[in-house]
């Protein structure tokens, strides 16, 4: 892949609901065609940081900026459509099929229909699911779904706010791994929130970790893992490790 998906840059973004601070000055820049995990506590700040982004919220100061051009600039209805963007609630629409759930942006984008069978192809899913409601679909399904509408426009940059919170551990990592594949394959930028610290450790290249709003630690899984981040990595990274081992002692 000679071409990746843009470079996404916060310039001392705050984002502030009334008196409570929930992003303070974030200075950051992710790479082209980098796949980013936010990790951090519950209220550390990184599902509002990854809406700032496509413009689900507003930086009270700072901006955000894709390739250098003010998120803030121009239509929001149009930038959404050039982002992909995977949530945990999934939000399809429960009248439309599978496939019209996937063409759905194109569609109101005026551009021409996408491939539907080639992108359910792409997220391991038969085409003969395009035909169903996505009710009758399970959990996993329905992810792999909003991972295929995600990518329809070719959009080359991908938000996924805790795309894998609600399934079970073995679709959790089948979905997680396949994603993987289609960040490798397509060049994208990435920008995972994610509470799974082992989901962060072996799915992106670099972990970004949040507390209070801020920054606290940013490397490499392998530098975090060797403990070169700060202490708030180290104690997140510690809950997979500890598990590691006592599933190990059980084996004895």
């Amino acid at each position: 892949m000679d071409q990746y998906g843009p470079e996404v840059r916060f310039e001392r973004v705050t984002k502030r609901f009334g008196d409570a601070v929930a992003v303070a000055g974030v200075d950051l820049a992710v790479a082209p065609g980098s796949f980013v995990a936010l990790v951090g506590g519950s209220g550390a700040g990184k599902s509002t940081l990854l809406r700032m982004i496509n413009r689900l919220e507003i930086p009270s100061e700072g901006r955000v900026l894709i390739d250098g051009r003010d998120v803030a600039e121009g239509s929001a209805p149009l930038l959404r459509r050039k982002i992909g963007y995977v949530f945990q609630s999934i939000g399809l629409m429960p009248h439309m099929s599978v496939a019209e759930n996937i063409a759905l942006v194109p569609r109101i984008a005026g551009e021409p229909a996408p491939d539907v069978a080639a992108l359910l192809e792409m997220v391991d899913l038969p085409a003969g699911i395009g035909a169903r409601a996505p009710d009758a679909l399970s959990g996993g399904q329905r992810q792999r779904v909003g991972v295929a509408r995600a990518i329809a426009t070719g959009a080359r940059l991908m938000l996924l706010d805790e795309p894998l919170g609600a399934l079970d551990p073995v679709t959790r990592d089948g979905i997680g791994r396949r994603y993987r594949e289609l960040h490798q394959r397509l060049g994208l930028t990435s920008i995972m929130v994610t509470h799974d610290m082992a989901e962060a450790l072996l799915l992106a290249d670099r972990i970004v970790v949040m507390a209070e709003g801020r920054v606290v630690g940013d490397a490499t899984p392998i530098e975090m893992l060797a403990g070169k981040a700060g202490a708030e990595a180290d104690a997140l990274v510690a809950v997979p490790a500890r598990q590691a081992l006592a599933i190990a002692a059980m084996k004895g």
